[in-house]
């Protein structure tokens, strides 16, 4: 029993559960509805999946990850999902690093302290996760539902939702990356000063 903890433990130390339930779950959710409406049936998907050779199957990790990555984004520029409550980003990344300055203090080395930093550490990792768990997946099964519910309607509609839904993850991950390579630019003006200021 202790194995398995450890296992998972490690696992989840390594980002692998939390991009699992973050962004892998949700890109597996709409991927599986894409893929019933490309084929046109639930049994036609359940037989492409099983003939899917295993050496596959990193890259398919890859392409759901990064099509949950693409969900949460198009959340966030609908105003669905938010990626923090602060005012800015700049705000944000000054809290998170007081936090980071705080958990990581050597004032006091014990091993019960370190103990502690560590479940601080993973109880912030918790909610950011299930914030992102919750809103990701929602928006998934609403895209999925909402691209099935259009095919009912029409019987020529499954590849232009296919179509659209590309589209739309497309753009979003093209403003994943401006987001992102803005917040290194916050992250590092201000992890920098501080650093200065520390030593």
């Amino acid at each position: 029993m202790q194995g398995i903890a450890e296992a998972i433990k490690y696992l989840y130390q390594q980002f692998i559960l939390r991009d699992v339930v973050a962004y892998v779950a949700p890109g597996a959710i709409l991927a599986a509805c894409l893929l019933r409406l490309h084929l046109g049936g639930l049994g036609a998907a359940l037989n492409f999946v099983k003939e899917i050779p295993p050496v596959a199957y990193v890259p398919i990790y890859g392409l759901l990850f990064t099509m949950g990555l693409g969900i949460q984004n198009f959340g966030e520029i609908i105003k669905l999902l938010k990626e923090h409550t602060r005012k800015s980003d700049k705000i944000r990344f000054n809290k998170l690093q007081d936090f980071h300055r705080a958990v990581l203090s050597r004032e006091v080395a014990t091993q019960m302290m370190d103990e502690y930093r560590e479940a601080l550490e993973r109880t912030r990792e918790r909610i950011e996760i299930k914030k992102y768990a919750s809103g990701n997946i929602a928006l998934a099964l609403l895209m999925a539902a909402i691209a099935m519910s259009l095919t009912k309607i029409s019987t020529n509609s499954a590849s232009w939702s296919i179509l659209v839904i590309g589209a739309i993850l497309v753009v979003s991950l093209i403003r994943a990356n401006r987001c992102q390579a803005k917040n290194v630019e916050i992250w590092e003006d201000g992890v920098l000063p501080n650093h200065r200021r520390e030593n």
